[in-house]
């Protein structure tokens, strides 16, 4: 939060494009921690995130106060606007708050999922089989060692495997037939056409997902990946798996139960089938002209 914002005497607003986490509330897990929100080690776990960012939280609120702003409670970095705040968390993994957002001021918009170009299927020596799309994002494809031992799993599995590994194409020696490594692929085209989704937990893959009715098999490494890959597990829109633990059969397995899930499949279907119908981006024009207008 720049105090630049707040003094700029005009309406501004935050856009939360990440987790509803975020937003401090009883009935929300704390940010960044993957907790249910009465986890048991929940005051624990706060109380170790004040303490190891007290000192630049210290720093940070002599900066505001130099400025003009008010210090922020301990652990927030970041404030809520006086005028309007969009939230991209659908509502399928919304949270139960106890006390609620003003809804004139707090507007939730059903996921804003990016487009992007037409797909078009690589060809495989393998033909047949469901889409699976795998992805971490350019920081997850640093961890090329998890990546080939994943790929591994893959090739035991009667599937088609769709894998971004960023810039580490030449880490990869040897592929599987059923398995097509590639640098870069239209991410939303991709998933509206696969059968199930590995991805790290990151807000556009964990929207990207619930838009398009897809399973998901998420193994986190940070930030807000942790809290959606904790609500895709709690919701039952798909799985969570951690990232050093696993073993093939159960990565295996997880994959395989995805798959086979059809009550699961059905109830994506008809959260794709509301956040379709329901724009967020439409949403969020119709919010800030009207907080523009009301001004």
């Amino acid at each position: 939060m720049f105090p630049a914002i707040a003094n700029a005497d005009c309406p501004w607003v935050r856009i939360i494009s990440c987790a509803e986490t975020e937003l401090p509330d009883p009935g929300v897990p704390p940010y960044l921690s993957g907790m249910q929100a009465d986890d048991p080690k929940r005051l624990a776990f706060e109380a170790a995130y004040a303490k190891a960012t007290a000192a630049v939280h210290r720093r940070y609120n002599r900066f505001r106060r130099k400025h003009g702003l008010s210090p922020l409670p301990d652990g927030l970095f970041l404030e809520v606007s006086p005028d309007l705040n969009l939230l991209l968390a659908p509502s399928a993994v919304r949270h139960e708050r106890q006390v609620p957002l003003p809804e004139d001021r707090f507007v939730f918009l059903e996921g804003c999922v990016r487009k992007e170009n037409h797909f078009s299927m690589p060809s495989l020596p393998v033909k047949d089989g469901p889409l699976i799309y795998m992805s971490f994002g350019s920081l997850g494809a640093i961890d090329t060692g998890l990546i080939s031992r994943m790929i591994d799993v893959f090739s035991t599995i009667p599937a088609r495997f769709l894998v971004n590994v960023g810039g580490f194409l030449d880490a990869y020696e040897t592929v599987p037939d059923n398995v097509f490594l590639g640098s870069w692929f239209p991410q939303p085209s991709v998933v509206a056409e696969s059968d199930l989704f590995i991805h790290h937990g990151g807000n556009n893959s964990f929207c990207e997902a619930l838009y398009f009715g897809v399973p998901s098999l998420v193994m986190p490494y940070c930030w807000d990946g942790h809290d959606n890959a904790q609500r895709t597990e709690e919701k039952r829109l798909g799985k969570r798996i951690d990232r050093a633990s696993w073993t093939a059969d159960e990565l295996r397995a997880d994959i395989l139960s995805l798959l086979g899930d059809v009550p699961m499949r059905r109830h994506l279907g008809t959260i794709s089938d509301y956040m379709k119908a329901n724009s967020g981006t439409a949403l969020a024009v119709q919010a800030i002209r009207q907080t523009i207008l009301s001004k």
